[in-house]
């Protein structure tokens, strides 16, 4: 970490608690010392409904419609993510929701899922010769 973002860091701490000033400084030195990366790097779970959508699209594009079942056999759920993520990866301009299909689960139990497909920007009709 770079000195002004611990002395920033340290402002907030000094702020809630009082620190003995040798702690202060064992705590600056620790605060140094993190590798922190500066590029804003996004949590697994983003970066992993960006890539369902790449699928999503791909999949959309190949077959007409893609159900949240499609991606998640083409690209699982990393096992640190929370499974409520997935609702995220259609709620982009991108899809437009078409319809449903019932699947059965592999509980045997059935479910509903929304089928969605590629929005269409619709062109005008300029030219009419």
């Amino acid at each position: 970490m770079n000195n002004s973002d611990v002395e920033l860091v340290m402002q907030c701490i000094s702020r809630m608690f009082k620190i003995p000033p040798q702690q202060g400084d064992r705590l600056r030195a620790n605060l140094r010392s993190l590798q922190l990366s500066s590029d804003g790097a996004k949590p697994v779970r983003y970066s992993w409904i960006e890539e369902a959508r790449g699928v999503a699209t791909r999949i959309a594009q190949d077959n007409g419609e893609v159900t949240i079942e499609d991606v998640l056999s083409e690209l699982p759920l990393p096992e640190d993510c929370d499974p409520r993520i997935v609702g995220g990866v259609f709620k982009h301009p991108s899809f437009v929701r078409v319809g449903n299909r019932v699947l059965k689960a592999r509980d045997r139990r059935y479910k509903t899922v929304g089928v969605f497909s590629l929005a269409r920007s619709q062109q005008p009709v300029t030219d009419w010769d």
